[in-house]
């Protein structure tokens, strides 16, 4: 009797103590920007049009 009396003081403790207050999102730390600086983009050179040409014929002979 002692023992699951226990168990359920045990339980009560932890399930009252468990689901205190919780935070939905973490604490801002520093300065955040809201705006995103794409990426600049890079210019394919004549032997790589012609790599990825193949490549793209290549998938094209396979799926067929």
């Amino acid at each position: 009797m002692k023992k699951i009396l226990f168990i359920l003081a045990i339980c009560l403790f932890f399930g009252l103590t468990g689901c205190n207050d919780t935070d939905d999102l973490p604490p801002k730390e520093g300065l955040v920007t809201s705006r995103y600086i794409l990426p600049k983009g890079k210019v394919l050179t004549e032997a790589d049009r012609e790599i990825i040409k193949e490549r793209k014929e290549e998938y094209n002979n396979a799926i067929r």
